[in-house]
């Protein structure tokens, strides 16, 4: 069965049943509610962003650079500010 686990504020983490890790709106270094043990990421396959605001496009450039394979799944503006931030 996946599991949904809370990061704090609007973000989540997604491990699928077939072992993909998927970060929904990354905003993890500054989000107080994010458990330390959370803040940085061991593993990355997506990156899915339901909007271009801060507080859910946070760390995603910083996921993308370590992760470089993971897909970001995001609007198209979305998307293409975030590849030019370095994505």
């Amino acid at each position: 069965m996946a599991k949904l686990t809370w990061l704090g504020h609007a973000s989540f983490r997604l491990d699928t049943d077939d072992g993909k890790r998927i970060y929904i709106d990354p905003f993890l270094q500054a989000n107080p509610k994010t458990p330390d043990s959370e803040k940085t990421p061991e593993r990355c396959d997506i990156i899915a962003i339901t909007h271009g605001h801060g507080d859910h496009v946070a760390d995603a450039v910083d996921i993308s650079q370590r992760f470089p394979d993971a897909e970001i799944v995001a609007m198209i503006e979305v998307k293409d500010w975030l590849g030019s931030q370095g994505a």
